[in-house]
């Protein structure tokens, strides 16, 4: 069977994330040269200097992009529906998998930050391989992950799905980053995660952060809250640039 590992690539959120730490983990993972093929997709980056880093970076890779159209997340009246729109995470998950489908049998969807070492994606891929051949019926499996940090800690994380090309259950679209969006789908599918194959998961920000979970809960809400102001804010400056440039014209 053929395989392929679809990655999300989404903007910066300071203060959950330091600066320049995705980059850092991107620049990371491509030198893992895991041993089949994969695709990125850019989700809704507004910051185009980053926009425009990430594209650079992945310039030899097969990438897709949801872009960030100011006049939809203009429409956007309430918070939660400005984070659904910044942040559709689960939307580009299940677009991931709809880019992936057609050129293999199986699309493993893994966080912008996660990777395989050698051991991980053989163990990943002779498991499944395995299963399949008695489980024609199983669709989805579930990846452990393993969270390490500037220190090499090891800590557990949470699980990333794979999909057989014709999965019909898919991620829920209407759940805001945050909330138990990846872990919905695999709760509700009942999936167990898998005893011998596991990803890794990549962390440059500070190691407390990793390591305490309210921590990491409560930078995650600061970095929401910094993300709308950050958009809306620039969105103001484009206002003030179009008006300034009119009254030049005149």
């Amino acid at each position: 069977m053929k395989f392929i590992i679809a990655r999300i690539i989404g903007n910066e959120l300071p203060p959950r994330d330091e600066l320049d730490s995705k980059i850092k983990s991107l620049e990371h993972i491509l030198a893992q040269d895991e041993p089949i093929d994969k695709l990125w997709v850019l989700n809704r980056i507004y910051d185009h200097n980053y926009l425009i880093r990430i594209r650079h970076i992945l310039k030899d890779q097969v990438t897709y992009e949801i872009p960030f159209i100011r006049s939809d997340y203009n429409k956007c009246l309430s918070y939660e529906d400005k984070i659904l729109y910044s942040i559709n995470i689960n939307h580009a998950r299940n677009y991931a998998f709809a880019c992936g489908k057609s050129v293999a049998d199986f699309v493993i969807v893994l966080d912008g930050d996660c990777y395989f070492s050698d051991e991980g994606i053989n163990n990943t891929l002779q498991e499944i391989n395995d299963d399949q051949k008695i489980n024609k019926q199983q669709k989805h499996y579930c990846i452990p992950s393993v969270r390490i940090n500037n220190r090499n800690g090891h800590i557990k994380g949470e699980g990333m799905v794979a999909f057989r090309n014709d999965a019909d259950q898919l991620f829920n679209e209407s759940i805001i980053f945050g909330n138990n969006d990846k872990n919905e789908l695999i709760y509700r599918l009942n999936l167990k995660p898998l005893k011998q194959g596991f990803c890794y998961h990549v962390s440059y920000s500070d190691d407390a952060i990793e390591t305490d979970l309210h921590l990491r809960l409560r930078l995650r809400k600061l970095s929401l809250e910094r993300l709308i102001r950050s958009e809306e804010h620039t969105s103001e400056l484009q206002s003030q640039f179009r008006i300034s440039y009119a009254v030049f014209c005149l």
